[in-house]
C-alpha cells in the first residue's frame, strides 16, 4: 500500500496518477453511471479511499443520478468491456451543503432534496 494509508494498492494509485497526468495509452471512452449494475462498485471503491461504516445507499444515490445524471460518469477501456475511472459528484443546494457541512446531515443521509435544482437553486 502506498504512504498516507489512503487504501488504494501502489498498482491502483499509478493508475490513478497516469489517468489524472493523462498518460493513458488507450483510449477512454465514458458513459452515465447505471446505477443498479455499478452501485457495488463504487461502494468497494469508494471505500479504499473514504472508509466509513455508514456507506451511501443505493436508493440515495439512484435519486442523485437520477435528477443529475451527468455528475455520475464511468470510465471504461476496452470498448467499454473494462472500468478504468470512476467521477461522482454530489451537487448540493445551499441548504444541502449547509446541513452537511454542520453535521446535521452525513453523505449517507442526503436526500434528492439536499441535492442542486437548476430549477429551484442560484448556480
Amino acid at each position: 500500500r502506498p504512504k498516507g494509508g489512503v487504501g488504494l494498492t501502489r498498482k491502483e494509485a499509478n493508475a490513478l496518477r497516469d489517468l489524472a497526468l493523462g498518460r493513458v495509452a488507450e483510449p477512454l471512452y465514458l458513459r452515465p453511471i447505471d446505477i443498479d449494475n455499478d452501485y457495488h462498485l463504487i461502494v468497494q471503491l469508494d471505500q479504499k479511499i473514504y472508509p466509513t461504516s455508514d456507506p451511501v445507499r443505493q436508493a440515495t444515490m439512484g435519486a442523485w443520478f437520477a435528477r443529475n445524471p451527468q455528475y455520475g460518469m464511468v470510465y471504461t477501456r476496452r470498448q467499454g468491456r473494462e472500468i478504468a475511472g470512476l467521477s461522482i459528484v454530489i451537487p448540493l443546494s445551499p441548504e444541502g451543503f449547509e446541513a452537511l457541512v454542520s453535521g446535521r446531515e452525513s453523505e449517507a443521509s442526503l436526500q434528492a432534496t439536499h441535492l442542486y435544482d437548476e430549477s429551484r437553486d442560484e448556480a
